[in-house]
This record gives C-alpha cells, sequence and structure tokens, in this order.
C-alpha cells in the first residue's frame, strides 16, 4: 500500500512539472461550453453506471442488514406512520436511538409511490452526483474552464465516493450535497441559501453539527464575519452536544447514547470523552496517528494530489470531522470502504479550490490532479477497469436467482430472521431481524439461510453447527432446501399466538 502511494505521488508530481514547464508554450483556453458538455457528460456516466452496479449488487445478495436492510424497514414503517420504527437493531426499537436522522423523512413520499431499497440505492448516487455540482460551478468561477474540468474529473474518480456510493444506503450520504451547496453560498456571500442548506443538513445526521460549528469558526476567524460565525459555532456545538448526550439516548431503553463504545479508549461517557480530548490532547493525538489511521487520511488526500494541504486555514474546517472519525476504536469508522467519509469530501474539494494559484501553476495542477485521480481510480478504487473492481459482487448468479425464489414463499406478514444478506430482501415488514441478533426464537414464524453465502457474523465452523442444531431442533420444519438455501418454518404456534398476540 506505501508502494501504492509512492508510486502515485511520484507519477503525479513528474507530470505536474512537465505541465508547470510546458504550460506557458501550449496553453490554452478550454471553451466553456466544452468543459461544461464533458463535466455533465460524466456526471450521467457516473450516475447511470454506478446506479446499474448499486442495484446489481443488490439483486445479486450482496447488500446487509447492516444497513440497507435498516433503512429499508426505517422508511417502510415510517410511510405507514409507523415513524423511525425498526426491529433489525435489536437494542433499539427506534431508529433515533442510534442516530438523529429526521431527514430520511423526505423519501418517506418516495417509498409512498415505490417502496423499494433499490429506491434508497439510485437516491444516494443522485446524492452524491449532485455533491459534484457546486464543486464544479465554483472551480469554474475561480479557476477557470480547464482546471475546473479536471477538478471534476478527480471528484468522480475518487475511490472515497465510489465507495460511499456502493456501500448500501446510509443517512450520512444525503449530507454531502446540502453541504457542497452551502460551502458553495458561503463563499458566493450568498447568506439565506448557505443558512438554509446547512440547517437542513443538520437533519440528516447527529454529527453534522460538528461541521456547522468548524464553519462557524472559519466564517468568524477566516471571512471576519465575527456574529454569523460565532452563532454557528454556538449552534454546531450546542446540537452535536445535546444530540448525544440527551436526544438520542432519550429514544435508547439504556438511555445511553450507544457509541460512545468506540470512544472507550478517551472514556466510558460523553463527559469522560470530552474531558480527555481537552485536557490530554498529546494521548488524543497519539490515538489518531496510528499507521492505518493515516492510511486514511493518505487515501483521502492523494487522488487530490495533496493540494488541499496548499490552503491550511480552510482545511482547518475538516479537521474536527476527520478527529471523530480517527479517534474512533472500530478501524472502519477510518476506511474510505465505509461510508464515513461522505461529509469530508465536499470540504476536501472546495479546500482544494480555494487555494490561491498563479496562472502558470495551473498547468502543473492539471497534470497533478488527473494523474494522482486515474491512479487511484486504477490502484484503490471498486468501480469497472480498477485492479480492485470485483465483477461477482455485480452478477445475479443462478444461486441469487433461486434465493429470489425462494424469498417469495414467505408470506408478508410472517415475522422473519434471515441472514444478513438475505434481510434487506424481507425488511419490508414489521419485524424482521438479522440472525442470530433477535428478540427470541419463539416469537419467529421463518428462518432463512444461505449455507453458500455471507454466514456474517459467524465463523464457519460456528455456523454449520448452528444449522444443525436447528434442522435437529422439532420446532422448525423445513420448508424448502434447495442450493443451500434453508428456509425453515416453525411447527408449533409462536408465544404471541399462543397468549393473542399478533
Amino acid at each position: 500500500m506505501a508502494t501504492d502511494f509512492g508510486l502515485i505521488l511520484a507519477l503525479s508530481f513528474g507530470v505536474a512539472m512537465v505541465g508547470y514547464l510546458l504550460w506557458p508554450r501550449f496553453s490554452f483556453q478550454l471553451p466553456k461550453s466544452l468543459a461544461d458538455g464533458l463535466f455533465y457528460g460524466m456526471a450521467v456516466l457516473f450516475m447511470a453506471s454506478v446506479s446499474i452496479l448499486a442495484v446489481l449488487r443488490h439483486d445479486a445478495f450482496h447488500s446487509h442488514a447492516y444497513d440497507l436492510g435498516i433503512f429499508d424497514q426505517v422508511i417502510w414503517n415510517s410511510a405507514r406512520g409507523r415513524l423511525f420504527q425498526n426491529s433489525i437493531m435489536v437494542d433499539s426499537p427506534s431508529f433515533l436511538g442510534h442516530h438523529f436522522s429526521p431527514l430520511l423523512l423526505a423519501l418517506v413520499p418516495l417509498y409512498w409511490v415505490w417502496p423499494d431499497p433499490r429506491a434508497l440505492l439510485l437516491t444516494q448516487v443522485l446524492a452524491l452526483t449532485a455533491t459534484a455540482l457546486p464543486i464544479y460551478w465554483w472551480a469554474r468561477e475561480r479557476l477557470g474552464p480547464g482546471l475546473s474540468l479536471a477538478v471534476g474529473t478527480t471528484y468522480f474518480l475518487s475511490p472515497a465516493v465510489a465507495y460511499v456510493a456502493l456501500f448500501d444506503f446510509h443517512e450520512i450520504a444525503l449530507a454531502a450535497p446540502l453541504l457542497s451547496f452551502a460551502l458553495y453560498f458561503m463563499f458566493k456571500r450568498r447568506d439565506l441559501p448557505f443558512l438554509l442548506a446547512l440547517l437542513i443538513a443538520l437533519l440528516a445526521k447527529e454529527e453534522i453539527g460538528i461541521v456547522v460549528a468548524a464553519l462557524g469558526l472559519y466564517l468568524a476567524l477566516g471571512q471576519r464575519r465575527l456574529w454569523l460565525g460565532a452563532g454557528l459555532f454556538v449552534l454546531g456545538a450546542a446540537w452535536a452536544y445535546s444530540m448525544v448526550t440527551m436526544v438520542i439516548p432519550a429514544f435508547h431503553p439504556s438511555g445511553k447514547f450507544y457509541f460512545a463504545l468506540r470512544y472507550t479508549k478517551l472514556g466510558a461517557s460523553q463527559g469522560e470523552i470530552l474531558g480527555t480530548v481537552l485536557t490530554r490532547p498529546i494521548y488524543t493525538l497519539g490515538l489518531m496517528l496510528n499507521y492505518s489511521k493515516l492510511q486514511y487520511v493518505h487515501h483521502l488526500l492523494v487522488p487530490l494530489g495533496y493540494l488541499p494541504l496548499l490552503s491550511p486555514g480552510l482545511l482547518a474546517v475538516s479537521l474536527p470531522s476527520l478527529a471523530y472519525l480517527l479517534l474512533q476504536d472500530d478501524f472502519s469508522q477510518a476506511a474510505i470502504i465505509t461510508q464515513y467519509s461522505a461529509p469530508l469530501l465536499p470540504l476536501l474539494f472546495f479546500v482544494l479550490i480555494q487555494g490561491r494559484q498563479r496562472p502558470r501553476v495551473r498547468g502543473a495542477m492539471v497534470g497533478l490532479l488527473l494523474t494522482a485521480g486515474f491512479l487511484s481510480y486504477y490502484l484503490h478504487g471498486p468501480l469497472p477497469f480498477s485492479r480492485s473492481f470485483d465483477q461477482t459482487q455485480y452478477v445475479v448468479t443462478p444461486h441469487a436467482q433461486v434465493g429470489q425464489r425462494l424469498l417469495l414463499r414467505v408470506p408478508p406478514e410472517a415475522r422473519v430472521a434471515a441472514q444478513s444478506d438475505l434481510v434487506p430482501h424481507l425488511s419490508q415488514r414489521e419485524t424482521v431481524f438479522m440472525f442470530p441478533w433477535m428478540r427470541g426464537m419463539e416469537n419467529l414464524d421463518y428462518l432463512f439461510l444461505d449455507r453458500k453465502g455471507n454466514n456474517y457474523p459467524f465463523d464457519d465452523a460456528d455456523y454449520e453447527e448452528m444449522v444443525a442444531g436447528l434442522l435437529a431442533d422439532p420446532a422448525w420444519g423445513i420448508e424448502a432446501d434447495e442450493d443451500g438455501y434453508l428456509l425453515l418454518r416453525r411447527r408449533e404456534p409462536r408465544l404471541g399466538r399462543l397468549f393473542g398476540g399478533g
């Protein structure tokens, strides 16, 4: 991996130097209409191709209970008046017990028309495509058509963007276009749409309050807009703090913020965590600077040729959100293959654009961005023509077709537990669990397993032992046993029915 980074940087800076030396002799002004046409063409290509891949990945049974199944059930229930209700997160019957994301209600009308998890996948791709628009518009105003086209190209080549788009569905992806538009309006000094975009972004997820607070500091210190900046800082900090200490715990049966468990090295409670950050800065910094977390920072910056480092003042806006990820114990938070990078993407691209460049340097920037972008795409990206592209994730095999057929044998009102990758195909019902995380097998009607599929969270030996135990249990009968799939049906009435329950 370190070799990959070195190769990208060496080739990128080599091409940049060639561009710097030759730009005065061969520079030309790319027509704005041509740059626009190429950019919008790339946007359509990205949206269409990634949408197809996201849907195929789901149809091939490679989406997961965590998180597509959760969001599908939450929005499906909300569309039927059961706001934020879910059964997959067994520790909290309300999604708000984990995250404060009222913006999800904006997707309820979509589920009145098309109640399907594919609708969420397409919405996410659309949101990430829309994120590129303000980035390109501002780059075109500041840098001209040629360099703005290079910036837009780099966005669509970014491995982090592709991974967020393909990895199931997550509410944090909805914040990316809102933050992108907010930054555009901030630099245009259009306060009303800027504030409106920020306020809506706050409804996407509690951590956006950190971004709002950081933007407030930048407005106060960087743009000398003291009152607006101070107001946003107070709003963002108060929002984030109140969400994780009062609002979200109020919806959780334990009365605690579940995700505080990811910061155990800093403390056992929100107060202890904050106290450690404020009073032990060297220790806190050490937690963020281990090798895997530095690799994550590399993954974010290498496709941009490390150019955001040329604008340290604005780059500081992204540091609180980055610290929020790097301080967690869970390694998946600081990895571009997951969704957590979504709020950082527009911030980093606007930092890149905002740096001041002399005309001659623009030739170097074009070469640097395009070389770093294409190399990062090939070496680290998940899309076609990249080294890591896994075609098997997007092929609906005969085995998957058998699974799709067996799904039709599960009644829509049945209470079901299923393996992770089967759950998103069964999540439009009041009660569905991810096996084995459920509230008692005695209340189930069906179990749906795939012995050839992803047996998370079991290892192979434990999984086979579990299956053998189920097959020997007289309470369960085999409804279907085909091509590795096991559809088990309860022979005895479940407890809810014995006592007159539903």
